[in-house]
């Protein structure tokens, strides 16, 4: 079965494969940092899909029934899919015209007085 990150990843192959005219397109990426991996897609001003980045990363399962990452995790996931991302694209960052997130359900991060984390965040 294809996940989404799997036919977006087919729908940049072909559109990279017929790239006529975006050059002078805005372009937009989309990040998607999840429970399982951070996921980075650049479209242009058409919507195609020209490159896609991707960062794979696991869960702390310490308890049954209990899910937690370090959140330092989805940033290092985060740079990683977009620095994938924009490596497939082959062109500058500065072209990127905007970036939205989206970020995984409700987590809690504990944070010391210094901002640093405490402990694994608490997914579930």
């Amino acid at each position: 079965m294809d996940t989404m990150y799997n036919i977006l990843e087919k729908r940049a192959d072909v559109n990279r494969s017929r790239e006529t005219g975006s050059e002078s397109m805005p372009l937009f990426m989309g990040v998607d940092i999840g429970t399982s991996s951070a996921k980075a897609a650049i479209i242009d001003g058409r919507g195609d899909v020209l490159a896609l980045g991707k960062s794979e990363y696991d869960l702390i399962c310490a308890h049954s029934g209990w899910s937690e990452q370090h959140p330092e995790t989805w940033w290092d996931g985060c740079r990683i899919a977009v620095q994938s991302a924009l490596k497939a694209l082959g062109r500058p960052a500065r072209e990127i015209r905007a970036v939205g997130i989206s970020n995984q359900m409700h987590s809690l991060v504990v944070l010391d007085s210094d901002g640093n984390c405490v402990r694994p965040s608490i997914l579930h």
